[in-house]
């Protein structure tokens, strides 16, 4: 980056009163204007309704606890880089900026809002958030192809992607280096983000701020022309639109009984009797080839399909293994009585959210593990839910008549579902066999193969079902919502028609399926052969 039209001088405005954040930073004066292209004043007028780009340099990641060192401002060919912003000015950011573009915005917003106390919704545009949708939310490929064929029978975990923080691959690939680099060709130095920032900036620190902001207006002209290209404006508007209400939900967090965890922690003896390492996945097939079972893998979905003791038992260790590292984590994340988790709009590749440290959307059914999230006193949990709403859109996707009429009449899917394959009176259905409906519905809805289906509806719902009994299952399910079963059809023949998709690097020819918000999924047209 060429630092034009600028000087790097400290000009000091009049003080404010002095604050001690909690990093310990003691700020005498505010709105300490390193460099710009014009004077601070002139930022209101500047900036008002128009595109600006803003990013923070901070004194670490947690927006209670930390404090914000320097604010980029970037409108069109316009610049300010300051330091210890005042609330004014930080509020004139906000309230004045037409739109406001950065990547991962989330972050940013996340500070201010912590400072100003109160909660605002700007109109915002997130380039790292229109990667993910512009690029179906893949993955570095040779990297994934990798893993895949290492693990060729694994069923991918919902959250595959995490946080551009995690510093693991799939949130690398979206963190505005790469994304730089992949739509502007641009190579992005990041070796000054972790810096100390505290301090009277350097040149190169000056160069870094106006890069992290200049870079994102940028992408903001390519990204938004590709969105329009891919049809991808009404996905995109929803995306952005929430990012403020994540800003909420990471700042306030989850009510935790930490003292509550600790005991529980304490009190979590988990010991085993193997003759071998249970961690080390090559002695763990070892002893299974001993007992004349040679498996692919020693995963979850694979110990379930062996039919002996050492199985079950292999899978309850890593299960209270699991549930202690958790309760660890969630002793080790409680700040002030509460947990203020990272979620992560576009985490899973299908699209859905993510939950990271710690990931609190899996919580453990049991008692003693959910009651160490409690309200606080005048307070209460409230559990809302869409009735069904995954079958509700494969009923309005699929117009399959038998789910459309038990919607319409406001039947029990579930247990017309449990009737079917059982071949009982829906009235007569028990709450167990219930239970193996639900199983069977939300499983067989995506497309699941028996084998794949038996191990969900184990690792979901509790429900054991024989090999036979999961063939059986998906027979009878399709056999009673036979247009379930041709939507399905529909969607493994788009393999043979893939269409124009436009991405960083071009015009290709992909297989394109997208869900009722025009929010897509790309895919080579190879995967499909």
């Amino acid at each position: 980056a060429v630092v034009r039209e600028t000087q790097v001088v400290e000009k000091e405005c009049p003080a404010e009163k002095p604050t001690l954040p909690a990093s310990g930073i003691e700020i005498r004066e505010k709105n300490i204007v390193v460099a710009s292209t014009r004077p601070l004043s002139e930022i209101d007028r500047c900036i008002n309704g128009r595109v600006v780009a803003v990013d923070l340099e901070t004194t670490g990641l947690k927006p209670w606890e930390d404090s914000i060192c320097v604010l980029s401002v970037a409108c069109a060919n316009e610049y300010w880089i300051v330091r210890f912003p005042s609330e004014n000015l930080l509020e004139t950011i906000i309230t004045r900026a037409g739109l406001l573009v950065g990547h991962n915005l989330k972050f940013d917003l996340a500070f201010i809002r912590q400072i100003l106390q109160e909660r605002f919704a700007p109109k915002v545009f997130d380039t790292k958030l229109a990667a993910q949708l512009i690029e179906g939310n893949r993955r570095n490929e040779k990297k994934q192809k990798s893993k895949r064929n290492k693990n060729k029978d694994v069923i991918p975990d919902k959250t595959d992607i995490t946080d551009e923080e995690d510093g693991e691959e799939t949130g690398y690939y979206y963190s505005l280096k790469e994304v730089a680099k992949r739509y502007l060709g641009v190579n992005m130095d990041k070796s000054l983000q972790k810096s100390d920032w505290r301090k009277p900036l350097t040149p190169e620190q000056v160069e870094y701020c106006i890069d992290d902001i200049r870079v994102p207006l940028r992408l903001y002209g390519i990204q938004r022309e590709l969105l329009e290209k891919n049809k991808l404006q009404q996905a995109a508007e929803l995306e952005f639109n929430c990012v403020p209400a994540v800003v909420e939900m990471e700042l306030n967090g989850v009510p935790f009984d930490r003292e509550g965890g600790e005991r529980l922690f304490d009190n979590f003896v988990i010991t085993h009797n193997f003759d071998f390492n249970p961690e080390s996945p090559q002695q763990v097939m070892k002893a299974f080839a001993d007992l004349g079972f040679v498996l692919p893998n020693v995963d979850k979905y694979t110990l379930r399909t062996v039919d002996h003791p050492l199985a079950k038992e292999l899978l309850e260790y890593r299960d209270k293994k699991k549930a202690k590292e958790a309760l660890y984590e969630w002793c080790g994340a409680c700040y002030d009585g509460r947990i203020h988790p990272s979620f992560s709009q576009l985490g899973a590749r299908t699209g859905r959210f993510s939950c990271s440290h710690p990931n609190l959307q899996n919580v453990r059914k049991d008692k003693e593990f959910r009651k160490l999230f409690a309200a606080p006193e005048g307070y209460m949990l409230v559990d809302c839910d869409l009735s069904g709403i995954e079958l509700r859109i494969m009923a309005w996707l699929s117009e399959d008549p038998t789910m459309v009429k038990a919607y319409n009449e406001n039947l029990d899917l579930h247990r017309i579902t449990a009737a079917a394959v059982l071949g009982k009176p829906a009235d007569t259905i028990t709450k167990a066999e219930r239970q193996m409906a639900k199983a069977i519905n939300f499983g067989l809805i995506y497309g699941m193969g028996a084998g794949r289906f038996q191990s969900y509806a184990k690792d979901t719902y509790n429900v054991e079902l024989t090999e036979d009994e999961a063939k059986k299952a998906k027979r009878v399910f399709f056999r009673t919502y036979p247009k379930i079963f041709d939507y399905h059809a529909r969607i493994q023949k788009m393999g043979s028609s893939p269409e124009t998709y436009y991405l960083p690097e071009g015009e290709k020819q992909m297989i394109v399926v997208r869900c009722a918000s025009g929010r897509a999924r790309v895919f080579d047209p190879k995967e499909f052969a």
